[in-house]
């Protein structure tokens, strides 16, 4: 009976619909939605940046960034990488005192892209343990760009993600086998958002 929206909505292995969902009258929730519209509700949450911080859905677990203030230091907070088993419901907060954000599961969910940024400016993205989130491997982001909504191929060997510059925003490709990032496009003034591998295509969203 009040405006509500739904964010970022991923099926699972068997068909259950995974998405944000906040409003007037509901708190930044998960939920899920059974293929006969039955609405669950999973957990409330603390999004990182409401509105941009996804959530990413593999082998039965659900991750995303949230964001956790520093007690002492109230003007300062970190973003930390939390994983919920979509079976028993319990959650686990894999990264503390971390600047992660983004987190996007590889196909088989056995690791996890973030992208970091550092508060000396610092942006790279990571690999993490799906597991433990211990960083395997870091790359630093080429030309200085702020990247952005890591995804990853379906064969698990390269990750996309969008670079943004005074210039505008483009696209890169990396290549996880010899850490080359590969710009795939110039930048530009085009708002490019959330880019996924499909088929021989990238597609993106854009208001353009």
């Amino acid at each position: 009976s009040v405006w509500t929206e739904y964010l970022f909505p991923q099926y699972t292995e068997n068909g259950v619909l995974i998405a944000q969902k906040y409003g007037l009258d509901t708190p930044w929730s998960l939920v899920k939605i059974s293929p006969s519209s039955k609405e669950e509700k999973l957990c409330t949450f603390n999004p990182t940046e409401p509105g941009a911080t996804r959530t990413s859905v593999r082998a039965g677990k659900i991750v995303w960034d949230e964001e956790v203030p520093d007690i002492r230091w109230g003007k300062r907070a970190y973003s930390t990488i939390v994983v919920m088993d979509l079976h028993t419901g319990s959650k686990q907060r894999l990264t503390h005192r971390t600047r992660y954000f983004n987190p996007e599961f590889s196909p088989d969910g056995s690791r996890i892209a973030v992208i970091e940024f550092s508060e000396r400016a610092e942006c790279k993205l990571v690999i993490l343990d799906g597991k433990t989130g211990n960083p395997i491997h870091s790359f630093s982001a080429p030309e200085n760009a702020f990247l952005q909504s890591p995804s990853w191929s379906p064969n698990g060997k390269n990750v996309i993600c969008v670079g943004q510059s005074v210039t505008g925003k483009s696209l890169y490709q990396l290549d996880l086998e010899n850490g080359i990032f590969h710009k795939i496009r110039d930048f530009g003034h085009e708002n490019i958002m959330n880019p996924i591998f499909w088929r021989k295509y990238i597609l993106y969203a854009s208001p353009k």
